[in-house]
């Protein structure tokens, strides 16, 4: 079962999350896959038909371990491409106020935002191997 988690951070910590995220399905791919795809080579060279035969599940688990490696891609891609919006992004910079009273600008001034947060989705597929 795949479930999504939401996770805030500060727009800083972006890169290291992505390049986290990276990484574990780097190991996942690097020792898991590979040893799945010898066992999948293994029993399709088998002359016992049970074995021959038990490749078609081990084929069709393997390519559900593929589909789960590209969609946790395509959230890393996903929030790569959001983190771009934000960084290169214009900075919206308000002109000075021609005719604003002291209490108006407060009132403003308490409006706004000083940290950016982006929240984003990801299946955490690979957290614990």
């Amino acid at each position: 079962m795949r479930v999504n988690i939401t996770k805030s951070l500060h727009v800083n910590e972006i890169p290291k999350e992505v390049r986290s995220m990276i990484d574990k399905i780097h190991k996942y791919m690097s020792y898991d896959l590979q040893n799945n795809l010898q066992n999948i080579v293994r029993l399709s060279l088998s002359s016992n038909s049970e074995e021959f035969f038990s490749s078609a599940e081990h084929i069709d688990a393997f390519r559900k371990e593929l589909a789960t490696i590209d969609t946790a891609f395509q959230e890393c891609q996903n929030i790569i491409r959001g983190y771009k919006d934000v960084v290169a992004a214009p900075q919206e910079v308000e002109p000075p106020a021609a005719e604003h009273s002291e209490e108006e600008y407060d009132e403003e001034e308490t409006d706004q935002v000083s940290d950016i947060e982006e929240v984003y989705e990801y299946s955490n597929q690979y957290e614990d191997g």
